[in-house]
């Protein structure tokens, strides 16, 4: 058996350095010559950086929706389509849920389908709700954020964030937040991601859903 050793170098830096593209550096370690990674950056700082971070939102009351009271099956009350050209995956990294008039019954959750092939292509946003880049960058948005969808098949729905409060009146019960979803959902070109609110009838309560989306290279997806 022939082993191969590699030395690997790194320079010792106590301040917060910035370097030009293309420039050669050692890798970074503490005084402790432990490796430092990502010491400076926020999460989601490159992805920022680079106008590749989009926030979804329901912009007027008017888009916001009704909770149901069971698994929602194919009914997605937003969803989010990568249209099939895009050229990049989509990767939910947050998701919100916001009330608006009427009393929700006590506790909710928010829900998030399986990724699935869309049955009808969506071209445009509903009218009223916004998809900003997160930065501020002029690119044009990879995706569509859709109102009153119908999925193509049973959702295979997912709680990603729940409210348990035993007073349905509480300012606490009105949202619910799913803050790190770790990227666990991909959506792919030509696929698309339902959400929806679950919660007692209430009277008449009323939900805007939003979601902070990354948009990634395309991967080898197996």
């Amino acid at each position: 058996m022939t082993l191969i050793n590699s030395y690997m170098e790194g320079e010792v830096i106590s301040r917060l350095p910035t370097y030009q593209n293309g420039q050669n550096r050692h890798l970074r370690l503490s005084q402790y010559t432990s490796l430092i990674t990502a010491s400076g950056e926020p999460n989601y700082f490159e992805l920022a950086r680079a106008g590749r971070l989009w926030v979804c939102s329901p912009g007027v009351i008017a888009n916001f929706v009704a909770p149901v009271q069971d698994d929602p099956g194919t009914a997605a009350a937003y969803a989010l389509y990568n249209p099939a050209a895009s050229g990049v995956v989509l990767s939910v990294l947050r998701a919100w849920a916001y009330k608006d008039g009427g009393t929700n019954d006590v506790g909710g959750a928010l829900v998030l389908s399986a990724p699935q092939a869309e049955a009808t292509a969506v071209t445009v946003n509903t009218t009223g709700v916004l998809v900003k880049n997160a930065s501020g960058s002029a690119r044009s948005s990879p995706l569509f954020w859709a109102t009153g969808v119908t999925l193509d098949a049973a959702g295979g729905w997912s709680v990603v964030a729940k409210n348990e409060s035993a007073a349905a009146a509480k300012v606490g019960n009105a949202a619910m937040v799913a803050n790190d979803l770790h990227g666990c959902f991909l959506v792919q070109q030509g696929h698309a991601l339902g959400a929806h609110v679950i919660s007692g009838a209430g009277t008449t309560p009323k939900f805007g859903i939003g979601l902070l989306v990354a948009e990634l290279p395309l991967p080898v997806l197996e």
